[in-house]
């Protein structure tokens, strides 16, 4: 089918937000019921800019995934947006504006959120590499083509695969660096694709063509890399085969504490090494926890979970016998009901009180403090050694406080719990410990209604105690919430820096 024919089958669409909209162009795959599919997300140069989304098209790109060969083996939805006269993709209008695009998409679709692949060219290369830097987690993998972008904000991208194309003697945007103060700093594919390696991405290819190979072999323009880019079937297929499932994130936090995070779900767990051994905090929704726990460290390991809820004890029979209050016992069967390949049972867990202590050596103890509420059995995990409370979901994790879930206490009991734990620091002089929680997403994501940076901290626990006196004496606004869990409806009321989600039932 020749191009014209495929250009044909999108459409024109206008993606309305509030007072905002961006115009592209979309095409939708022959889909099965009950199925999802990947989606392209394709910018193109800065030649196509402005409100006629034919010019988006110009390029190959997002044709190239729309020919009937590739989507007969890889059907999947793509979306061109267009980028208004004047402006970038880099520009934090239009970032928000694609961000904004692909999730009204994938509501109104069968997307699969796992597989959405970005890609771009020239200026939509540009606005790949910058895009992969403010919301990695939201792209399965990139395909950046010709673009340039500031190598040190790299890091949040550390984990995802980037297969990245520019021709050595591209006249337009410098394959490595330009002394040019147009640039701004900014460094082409070459040196991108250094910084992605040197900070431990094993997940980077980096495509470059030698100079004189655009012209001799395609008969376009050195800057045209994308003409070789996009007929390159290995790189196509390789990116179709990446998923958000497959990828994880590991920080270190300090000497002795390993974060390990996956990037579909946003949960978070935690090793805590002492002399004698290791303590695993959680296991998150990783894969293969215990083989990443093995991979770094060489000690005995034990398991403690936070509490019951599937996030946090989805790979508990990888580790045996492992700790846990009790009290949550009798949330055992729902939660692990939707864990289908856990293999755990009851009689696996061994039961830690408020004031336990488990000691890993060297003087690094942990103790567990009970902080009913999220769940009956929640547990704060004091580790006074290194100044760090790991808090599971005890109190939210700065995006909301979930207290609608199965299991949820009144929140007049949920409120003394907090008021004991704040004593509780007071009394030990802990007001200055660090606060690790089981969903650090806050700390990065820009999530609708929510500050940027919400961390856990004593004030957010002094705004949660005082926002619940002001729910029980309706003192404060409660409206409906979209955010439920097993269809329960759902309420919110807001205070400070806490974002309280609850029943009605539980308002007592």
């Amino acid at each position: 089918m020749k191009n014209e024919q495929i250009k044909n089958k999108f459409i024109e669409k206008a993606l309305n937000f509030e007072t905002q909209r961006i115009l592209c162009r979309w095409f939708e795959p022959a889909v099965k019921e009950g199925e999802e599919y990947p989606l392209v997300v394709y910018l193109h140069g800065g030649g196509e800019c402005g409100n006629d989304t034919t010019l988006v098209l110009k390029n190959n790109g997002a044709v190239d995934f729309a020919a009937p060969e590739w989507q007969a083996k890889h059907p999947c939805y793509i979306v061109a947006p267009q980028c208004p006269e004047g402006m970038s993709w880099t520009s934090e209008e239009n970032v928000k504006l694609v961000i904004k695009s692909i999730e009204s998409l994938a509501g109104q679709y069968p997307i699969d959120n796992n597989r959405i692949y970005l890609t771009g060219i020239a200026m939509g290369g540009e606005g790949t590499w910058h895009l992969i830097t403010k919301y990695p987690d939201v792209f399965a993998a990139a395909m950046p083509v010709c673009g340039a972008g500031v190598p040190k904000d790299l890091s949040s991208a550390k984990s995802l695969p980037v297969w990245a194309f520019h021709a050595a003697d591209d006249p337009v945007v410098p394959v490595s660096a330009s002394g040019d103060p147009r640039w701004k700093g900014m460094s082409g594919t070459r040196r991108m694709v250094i910084r992605l390696r040197s900070i431990g991405n094993r997940q980077v290819r980096y495509t470059e063509y030698p100079p004189g190979t655009m012209e001799k072999q395609w008969g376009v323009s050195p800057h045209s890399a994308w003409v070789a880019a996009y007929s390159d079937q290995e790189a196509l297929t390789w990116l179709f085969e990446q998923n958000r499932l497959q990828r994880y994130d590991i920080e270190f936090i300090m000497p002795g504490i390993w974060q390990i995070g996956d990037c579909w779900f946003g949960a978070h767990f935690y090793i805590l090494e002492g002399a004698d051994k290791a303590l695993v905090i959680d296991t998150g929704m990783v894969k293969d926890a215990m083989g990443i726990v093995k991979s770094l460290t060489r000690l005995p390991v034990e398991l403690i979970a936070t509490h019951v809820h599937f996030d946090h004890i989805s790979q508990t029979d990888q580790f045996g016998k492992f700790y846990m209050s009790k009290k949550d016992s009798h949330l055992w069967d729902f939660y692990k009901s939707l864990l289908p390949d856990n293999t755990s049972v009851p009689e696996d867990i061994v039961d830690i009180k408020d004031g336990g202590k488990i000691d890993l050596g060297g003087g690094v103890v942990v103790e567990a403090f009970e902080l009913p509420g999220h769940s009956p059995g929640s547990l704060m995990l004091i580790d006074r050694y290194h100044g760090v409370c790991f808090a599971g979901d005890t109190a939210g994790n700065g995006e909301y406080v979930w207290a609608q879930v199965p299991g949820s206490l009144n929140l007049s009991d949920y409120k003394a719990s907090i008021d004991r734990f704040l004593n509780f620091l007071d009394k030990e002089g802990l007001n200055d410990i660090v606060f690790l929680g089981g969903h650090r997403r806050q700390e990065w994501w820009d999530f609708p209604e929510c500050n940027h940076y919400n961390p856990l901290c004593r004030e957010l626990l002094e705004d949660l105690s005082t926002l619940i006196t002001l729910v029980l004496n309706d003192e404060v606004t409660i409206a409906p919430s979209p955010v439920t869990f097993h269809n329960d409806a759902t309420l919110r009321a807001d205070y400070g820096m806490a974002i309280l989600l609850f029943r009605q039932e539980n308002k007592k």
